[in-house]
């Protein structure tokens, strides 16, 4: 019952707003239609009035010459008997004293502004003035001009208001007719109206019961009884929508089991999250040795395959490592907790005094152990910075290379190849040096630093990258800290609210003076702590 009242009240608004539309409709064509033979009606006049006026032109300048005042006051009026809408034929000399005047004789010029319009006006051309706040009068004036001299203008005033008050009669009639009209289609409307309800309320009293029982079934399955399943009767609508309910019974405890698998996942997943970050160097300014670090670290997704790690030997040397596994997730995540295993093994006992190619020699056994089933792989960079001797060596297994900015902003890269980790069992890698000098920076970085793109799929890229580095020490922010941020604010800055599509990390150091452990003197300002 509510159903079929709700409908039909529906129906009933429908109806008038479709009433209002029209009739609103009917009224804007209307003034449309009005504007459009107001327009049609002036053009009509000015096309009449204008070859009207040149006709007495001629007139008015062969009595102007021989100097016939009788015969002007003649042609005014004349010419205002003759045409009904013709409100005024006026005629001055070139002074502007008016000479004749179909409403009577004046001494002056009566609009001098439109006088001096239709002075500056060519030969033959005809100027138009509208007159009133309703403009229902319209004032054609034209120069007369015999052998190249002006004798003086010529005036007439065409009255607009017969046209009003027949384009008025007009609109009536039409808003009349339209008005028929509307009521007619109301009416139709109306009955239409009537049998939609009375088909309505026999439709709804022939499947109220079968509903009514279906909302039953549907309230206990709602409860959450669901276990419990709906009869399913006819094979009409009330069947299928039983036969969907049951549907919907198994969907959502299906959908409630796979919703406690995925929280329990999600929380695994978490505490995997909490175990890598507390496995990586904290975001803080870092001393290492000779080294002053701070390091930004961002997953693509929970858990990431990025790692670094710093570790300062009993001789004063640094070892840093940075690495990348291919992907991200969780089985990058298990290849990067691997990896940190074996490193921490390696800083302990006489495994302490390996050098950067021996670490990824050991790393990449590990990671071939842990990663051939899933085929994952992992590219690395191996540094060992000599606090007495100002050396960096340097061992790379397919990782990007890390930058060196020496001072006066002179950039250098630590190039070496190698093949990945845990492509192969065994493999070697090579050894280089680069000598350092007290205040050079270090940049070490993975390719998800510089491979991020904004939402025009345009990349930051390489170039933009060391841009920024060679941009913040100019600006004179030597401190890591101030550099690392400034390199982020840039890139965040280039791609927007667009997430990196892969795990982005950045180291910045700074190397201090060589053969002892006091640190430069800080920049103004101090150290800014890591966000």
């Amino acid at each position: 019952m509510k159903l079929t009242l709700t409908t039909s009240l529906l129906l009933g608004l429908v109806i008038l707003g479709f009433a209002a539309m029209a009739s609103r409709s009917l009224g804007q064509m209307g003034a449309a239609d009005a504007d459009d033979r107001r327009e049609a009606g002036k053009e009509l006049v000015d096309g009449l009035t204008g070859a009207l006026i040149k006709r007495t032109a001629l007139s008015a300048i062969t009595a102007l010459v021989d100097t016939n005042f009788s015969a002007l006051r003649e042609l005014a009026e004349s010419t205002t008997k003759e045409f009904r809408d013709i409100a005024f034929v006026q005629v001055l000399d070139d002074a502007g004293q008016v000479m004749a005047d179909s409403r009577g004789q004046r001494d002056k010029d009566d609009r001098p502004g439109f006088g001096q319009q239709v002075a500056r006006a060519g030969a033959g051309e005809i100027v138009t003035l509208e007159v009133g706040t309703e403009r229902l009068l319209r004032v054609f004036g034209v120069r007369l001009v015999s052998a190249g001299r002006t004798l003086g203008q010529l005036r007439v005033g065409y009255s607009m208001a017969g046209f009003e008050q027949r384009l008025s009669g007009t609109l009536e009639r039409n808003h009349a007719r339209a008005s028929a009209a509307v009521r007619q289609m109301v009416l139709v409307a109306a009955g239409f109206l009537v049998l939609a309800i009375a088909l309505a309320l026999f439709q709804s009293r022939r499947i109220a019961q079968p509903i009514r029982r279906l909302s039953e079934q549907a309230s206990r399955i709602a409860a959450g009884d669901l276990s419990h399943r709906v009869q399913v009767g006819a094979k009409d609508e009330i069947g299928t929508l039983s036969s969907d309910f049951n549907h919907m019974a198994d969907r959502v405890a299906m959908l409630l089991e796979q919703t406690r698998e995925r929280v329990a996942l999600e929380k695994e997943l978490e505490v995997a999250r909490i175990i890598q970050e507390t496995l990586l160097p904290p975001a803080d300014l870092i001393r290492a040795g000779c080294m002053q670090l701070a390091a930004h670290y961002q997953p693509a997704s929970v858990c990431g395959g990025d790692f670094w790690s710093y570790h300062v030997r009993p001789d004063g040397r640094t070892v840093i490592v940075i690495a990348d596994v291919t992907g991200h997730g969780v089985p990058a995540a298990l290849i990067t907790a691997t990896a940190l295993g074996c490193l921490q093994t390696l800083h302990t006992g006489r495994t302490d005094l390996l050098g950067p190619e021996a670490i990824l020699s050991a790393l990449n056994h590990a990671v071939y152990v842990a990663g051939r089933r899933h085929e994952l792989a992992m590219t690395c960079h191996v540094s060992l910075v000599d606090p007495e001797s100002g050396l960096i060596e340097y061992a790379n297994a397919a990782h990007t290379f890390p930058y060196v900015i020496h001072r006066g902003n002179k950039m250098s890269v630590l190039a070496c190849g190698g093949p990945r980790l845990g492509d192969a069992a065994n493999t070697t890698y090579q050894l280089r040096t680069h000598q350092l000098e007290p205040g050079d920076h270090i940049v070490w970085f993975t390719d998800g630093a510089c491979e991020c793109v904004n939402d025009a799929n345009e990349q930051w890229g390489d170039r933009r990258f060391r841009a920024t580095i060679a941009a913040g020490l100019k600006a004179g922010l030597a401190e890591p800290l101030g550099l690392r941020d400034h390199v982020l604010a840039a890139m965040h800055g280039f791609i927007g609210p667009t997430p990196p599509p892969d795990d982005v990390t950045l180291v910045v150091g700074r190397v201090l003076p060589m053969g002892s452990l006091t640190p430069l003197p800080l920049e103004a300002g101090g150290l800014q702590r890591a966000s």
